[in-house]
């Protein structure tokens, strides 16, 4: 095999393996929960995706979002998980967006975005902080 092969095998390995970290709604599912019984959800969904709010990733002939980006009970966007989103410019690269909600941060003592979301720690401060940092490095 080649080294180009090889390279193309290990993102394929790797967006697998980050894909079975979250849990996911399709398209539908996700305009539902946002727009519950408006003609227009997937229209509504698909704008707010396009502002950079939503992490959506090609699944076969399909879309999905990782659930971690809504509220459930309240039926929304949580706003900082936008916020983060749009910064990350997760229209545009939603694999890395996606990827830098499970990396561990160090400033944050080792914690993931994504458990800073779940313990409501995560502050626009915090985001603004860490993408630049992650602008940096790269």
């Amino acid at each position: 095999m080649t080294e180009s092969a090889n390279s193309c095998s290990d993102i394929v390995s790797f967006k697998e393996e980050l894909h079975q970290m979250f849990s996911w709604v399709s398209d539908t599912e996700a305009a539902n929960l946002l727009y519950p019984n408006h003609s227009d959800a997937e229209i509504r969904l698909e704008s707010l995706r396009g502002e950079g709010a939503l992490i959506r990733l090609p699944r076969g002939l399909n879309w999905e979002y990782p659930k971690f980006q809504f509220d459930l009970a309240a039926g929304a966007v949580i706003p900082i998980a936008a916020y983060a989103n749009v910064d990350l410019k997760a229209e545009t690269d939603p694999w890395g967006a996606l990827a830098w909600w499970e990396t561990p941060i160090r400033i944050a003592g080792a914690q993931t975005p994504l458990e800073l979301l779940a313990r409501g720690q995560l502050t626009t401060r915090l985001v603004d902080n860490l993408t630049a940092m992650r602008r940096q490095a790269m």
